[in-house]
């Protein structure tokens, strides 16, 4: 258990728990939300799937075939689907599901992309698939069954929304972008 005091926030969350858990050197890093939202029951698929094949990065998947979206409400579902569509379309994301925080990572991943990572909030589950987008690690999706959350409260909001619809764009033309494409280059 990692408590933190400072530098609150999804992805500054995200980002310490990444770099504390290289401190173990695992082979793999998985990533869920513990809102009760992503069941455990699908750890054991997602292990097997990055351990027998040539997959570096795997995602829990509630959109593609045997994967479901349970008890979310019409305008969550609009929301949810309105946000793939635009990941996808901009990002050039290749996966049902970009929005998923249910995710599992080989340790060379984690290991290049930590320092990369700038988001203090939600977006961060963006920033991390685009930058594993842009350094070409193998992604793969296995189906979930994704329940609303039993803990807490969204924070997502309408201005919420319009701040990520330009945080994506500005993602995909960043520096960042543009360093990953230095970097892969000079290699």
């Amino acid at each position: 258990l990692l408590l933190r005091k400072y530098c609150r926030g999804r992805g500054a969350a995200g980002a310490a728990g990444f770099k504390k858990s290289l401190e173990f050197n695992p082979d793999f890093i998985l990533e869920m939300d513990a809102d009760f939202s992503h069941n455990p029951i699908f750890i054991r698929q997602m292990i097997e799937k990055i351990q027998n094949n040539d997959i570096d990065v795997v995602l829990g998947s509630r959109y593609m075939p045997g994967g479901k979206d349970i008890e979310r409400g019409f305008h969550r579902r609009i929301i949810s689907f309105l946000a793939r569509k635009y990941l996808i379309f901009v990002l050039g994301l290749k996966v049902s599901d970009p929005t998923t925080g249910y995710r599992i990572y080989r340790k060379k991943v984690i290991e290049q992309i930590v320092h990369k990572l700038t988001s203090s909030d939600p977006f961060t589950v963006t920033e991390v698939l685009f930058i594993c987008h842009k350094h070409a690690f193998k992604i793969s999706e296995i189906p979930i069954e994704f329940e609303d959350r039993k803990k807490g409260i969204s924070k997502l909001n309408f201005f919420i929304l319009i701040k990520y619809i330009w945080r994506v764009i500005y993602l995909r033309f960043s520096i960042n972008d543009l360093a990953l494409k230095k970097e892969r280059f000079s290699e």
